[in-house]
């Protein structure tokens, strides 16, 4: 994380309201890329939980009713989610995970979850103080049906807050058949850095974690993966 970033100026650098939430992504789950390591996992969860869950959550109309308020449209599932980043189905991706596109075409065409769920990134987010005790109930209803943190936190902090602040436009997936819009007004964001990317920020700093520090970059909020076993 930023090490300009603390208690006092956290608010103010991340345009964030004394009542808002914040989170980069919110999105229906319904838009993921069905090939995302998690998604079947979670449809599985889903069509048979550990326990009726739904007694813990608002009704799927009052979910519904929030995700529009924040400016998000529940998606169902569908074909679509075959399709990755360039609009194409990815051979590569298909053959890493065979198993997962038969659940995807079941999710389809059978099962259908039976409550909304949202996704997106979670490395870093913000929630009121007044409602936390809420949010934190949720995320233990989801922590027992060991939902990933990626679909468990956006949809507890929509489920939860009335306002909730994101980098990405909302409903934009960063696990979708196309790159996700960032709003133009969020000019501090995370830092998302994957495959050979990582490699060559690991070179420009030296794997030095106090040059990283000293010059982390500017409105930067964090960055991601930083695997610090590997920094001096």
């Amino acid at each position: 994380m930023n090490p300009i970033i603390n208690e006092l100026n956290l608010l103010e650098l991340c345009g964030i309201g004394n009542d808002e939430a914040y989170t980069k992504s919110l999105a229906s789950l319904g838009d993921a890329y069905y090939l995302w390591t998690y998604f079947t996992g979670i449809i599985r969860t889903l069509r048979r939980p550990w326990f009726d869950y739904r007694n813990e959550l608002p009704d799927v109309s009052t979910a519904l009713a929030r995700y529009s308020r924040l400016g998000i449209t529940s998606s169902k599932t569908s074909l679509r989610g075959l399709l990755h980043w360039n609009g194409k189905i990815a051979l590569r991706d298909m053959l890493r995970r065979p198993q997962f596109i038969a659940e995807a075409v079941q999710a389809t065409i059978r099962h259908e979850p039976e409550y909304p769920m949202l996704f997106g990134y979670s490395d870093f987010f913000v929630v009121p103080a007044q409602e936390f005790e809420r949010f934190a109930h949720l995320c233990g209803v989801f922590g027992a049906l060991n939902m990933f943190a990626e679909v468990a936190i956006p949809t507890a902090l929509a489920l939860t807050c009335s306002d909730v602040r994101t980098e990405y436009y909302p409903g934009e997936v960063f696990a979708g058949c196309k790159p996700p819009r960032f709003d133009s007004q969020r000019k501090w964001r995370g830092k998302e850095i994957w495959e050979a990317d990582i490699l060559l920020f690991e070179q420009h700093y030296g794997l030095n974690l106090s040059q990283l520090m000293n010059n982390f970059p500017d409105s930067c909020i964090y960055i991601h993966p930083i695997k610090l076993s590997k920094w001096k």
